[in-house]
């Protein structure tokens, strides 16, 4: 095999190529924990082709450098295409697991939201499955949450501690999410951000998405609805044998009052009707937070009527109320005549999932 070469030097080449294997082995074992399904069968191939070579006494040389150099190929472009970035040394990206849970509550501070942390149990056994990390020497430094519904993917919370900032790691977590939702045959991706995060959606813009629609935040007092009701109107808390109706009425997307009712929390659902009888607003109430998660009308007199009928489910200890208002003027108009104050304006931004 080693044609002029000395028994001794002939051994110490083997021990050495033995060695270099070892190493791209382990360091593709790395990568393994960090890629989608998809990455992993493809990494894994070149894997067994070595590790049946380097099981064979007498396996040529320059099969098992070829495989090496394979191998070492393999994994340098399965990790541009996860983008990782040379500053990002000492870093694993990786899918949670369920003692990671108390470093998400610690960074999901971070995201100063009105809503509280997923439960531990809900997390666990759920969220955790569409959870990526960061980690590095043991502690988790960024994590990424998201969605994939039939359409589209949705990023649902990135965040990253402040110390690694600007090492891209966001975009690496982005890179890889991304990589899932092509997976899974998507092409188009969202994700809110605060109007004033500048950074964030500098980050967003440069994975090419773009800014859709503004949503908003009011904080409302329960005292002043304390309004006359409508004579003519009633509101009741919806069945959802009533939902398609609803929704058809007041055009949102059939099945919208159905996923109102999918959260961790106890939502109310709450449903208004004009002196005719037929549907005039629909709103989702989550007393837990003291938090109106969506709201329609079709007319803006609708709405002092179906936010006082949520009152009676507040919890005690609750002076005040959040509206979300989803891209509905006429919504946001009658909240500011309520004398309702304007907390947080929220982009939604769009774009195509990157092909890399």
């Amino acid at each position: 095999m080693y044609p002029g070469m000395s028994t001794d030097r002939r051994q110490e080449n083997s021990e050495a190529l033995r060695e270099s294997a070892l190493r791209q082995l382990a360091a593709a074992e790395s990568l393994l924990r960090q890629l989608s399904p998809k990455l992993v069968a493809e990494l894994t191939t070149s894997m067994s082709a070595l590790r049946e070579l380097l099981a064979t006494d007498d396996a040529a040389p320059e099969h098992v450098r070829a495989a090496v150099e394979g191998l070492a190929s393999t994994t340098a472009g399965l990790t541009a295409r996860s983008g990782f970035h040379g500053s990002q040394r000492g870093t694993t990206l990786r899918r949670a697991v369920a003692s990671d849970y108390a470093a998400y509550v610690r960074l999901f501070a971070d995201l100063d939201s009105l809503r509280p942390p997923v439960p531990y149990q809900d997390w666990v056994h759920d969220s955790r499955h569409r959870t990526l990390v960061v980690e590095t020497a043991g502690q988790i430094v960024a994590y990424c949450a998201w969605e994939a519904y039939r359409t589209h993917g949705r990023i649902c919370e990135l965040v990253v501690e402040k110390p690694w900032r600007g090492q891209r790691l966001g975009e690496r977590l982005l890179r890889a999410v991304g990589s899932r939702f092509r997976e899974a045959g998507l092409s188009t991706w969202t994700i809110n951000v605060k109007e004033n995060n500048g950074p964030a959606r500098r980050l967003y813009e440069r994975m090419g998405f773009r800014s859709r629609s503004r949503w908003y935040e009011f904080e409302l007092v329960w005292k002043s609805l304390a309004v006359s009701p409508d004579a003519g109107a009633s509101t009741v808390r919806l069945k959802t044998t009533e939902d398609a109706r609803f929704e058809r009425v007041l055009k949102l997307a059939p099945g919208r009052l159905s996923r109102w009712r999918r959260d961790v929390h106890e939502v109310i659902v709450m449903g208004t009707r004009d002196r005719r009888g037929l549907p005039a607003g629909a709103a989702a109430f989550l007393p837990e937070l003291a938090r109106v998660n969506a709201c329609y009308v079709n007319h803006s007199s609708a709405l002092p009527d179906l936010l006082a009928a949520l009152e009676p489910f507040r919890w005690a200890k609750h002076d005040k109320v959040t509206v979300f208002v989803d891209r509905d003027r006429k919504v946001a108009s009658a909240l500011w005549r309520l004398g309702a104050r304007s907390v947080l304006t929220v982009l939604e931004m769009r774009g195509p999932v990157p092909l890399d």
